[in-house]
């Protein structure tokens, strides 16, 4: 295949870096990511392996990448939705909220990144790349926290960004006891096995709720 001309300004590397996650991105989409290696990246890319290699050093480097490029989409997408919510000084209700959550994160990549976070793409990269990735998570959960605690006044002050910690536990969880390997759905469709025939969005919801409801329960005497 003809690779494509080595980047020379910072505007044409700043899109090469963009075509890179959003190549990474397709190709997650569509596949695994342990079936995923630099060069099928490279490849859709139209880079030579060793032109990423100037970009990304590992593949958990790349993904890490994507998943604050997505998060930050996921923030940004949700940030506003409360903001609204604030704006027009109307009261949100419990289930109003777990329904703007569970539907802000119904979508093909985003919980798919999460799901791998913390276990794999954290695994491989140095102390200056964990920091700054930890740094942007925790700006914005710090962000969304603070709306949490204004759109429910039950949320102590601080709180809010120790709930939506939690509430990612939960969604992580559900999202891998309701994505079994291809066997294990085959095995589960099985009479007798049906209780392992897990719906996400189902699963997830009841997670959340159970969870917010167990936090008012624990904290609305305080």
């Amino acid at each position: 295949m003809q690779y494509i001309k080595r980047a020379i300004s910072d505007e044409e590397k700043q899109q090469r870096v963009q075509n890179i996650i959003s190549s990474t991105e397709k190709l997650f989409l569509n596949g695994n990511y342990k079936d995923i290696t630099l060069s099928k990246i490279a490849h859709d890319t139209g880079l030579a392996k060793g032109t990423l290699f100037l970009y990304f050093q590992t593949k958990e480097e790349l993904f890490l990448s994507l998943a604050e490029q997505v998060i930050s989409q996921w923030s940004y997408s949700i940030q506003i939705k409360m903001q609204d919510i604030i704006i027009s000084k109307r009261k949100l209700l419990i289930n109003e909220f777990i329904e703007m959550l569970i539907n802000s994160i119904d979508n093909g990549i985003f919980m798919k990144l999460l799901s791998i976070l913390d276990d794999t793409l954290e695994q491989n990269i140095d102390l200056d790349r964990a920091f700054r990735f930890k740094t942007f998570l925790k700006g914005e959960l710090s962000e969304i926290g603070k709306l949490i605690e204004a759109v429910l006044p039950v949320i102590h002050e601080g709180h809010g960004i120790m709930m939506l910690q939690q509430l990612f536990i939960c969604l992580v969880g559900a999202y891998k006891v309701s994505s079994p390997s291809l066997i294990v759905k085959q095995a589960i469709q099985r009479p007798g096995l049906e209780i392992f025939n897990r719906d996400f969005i189902e699963t997830a919801k009841d997670m959340v709720t159970y969870h917010i409801n167990g936090y008012i329960a624990i904290h609305q005497k305080e």
